[in-house]
């Protein structure tokens, strides 16, 4: 099934808000609205940071799409980091992530992106084969975090 990408701006907040909490729940994540909203909104107001696109299926909001700005030497300059996609249960195992993220490649392209990475987890076998049938490549690496704390 084909999706349509529309990029989301401050009015689509609310919508993107509720978006997220379905898939924070989903994936046992901690949602916090306050810094939810707080991140969200500063994400659609710089276009800097990244994109946020809602996801439509059928003329239907089917999810939503996060991608922010990165740069690195080893990429050759600008990447992207998909850092949330999230599908409702109904549109799933419909071709629809596949269409979303071949749309999403095209995007980038025409913004001077070179490569797009992602981070999923090790045990979530359905979106790791989306992925590698999309031509995403598995590394032998870990991703790493530290939170600074104020």
């Amino acid at each position: 099934m084909k999706s349509k990408l529309i990029r989301a701006e401050l009015k689509d907040l609310e919508t993107i808000l509720g978006l997220m909490q379905e898939f924070y729940e989903i994936e046992h994540l901690n949602f916090d609205p306050h810094f939810a909203r707080k991140s969200l909104k500063e994400l659609l107001s710089f276009e800097s940071f990244g994109m946020t696109h809602i996801i439509y299926a059928c003329n239907e909001i089917s999810g939503y799409v996060v991608t922010t700005n990165c740069y690195s030497l080893e990429f050759h300059g600008r990447f992207a980091l998909i850092d949330e996609l999230y599908l409702r249960q109904d549109y799933r195992g419909r071709g629809i992530a596949r269409s979303a993220l071949e749309e999403l490649e095209e995007i980038c392209r025409k913004n001077g992106i070179h490569a797009v990475r992602l981070e999923v987890a090790r045990t979530n076998i359905h979106a790791r084969n989306v992925y590698l049938k999309a031509g995403f490549k598995a590394e032998e690496r870990d991703l790493m975090t530290k939170w600074i704390k104020e």
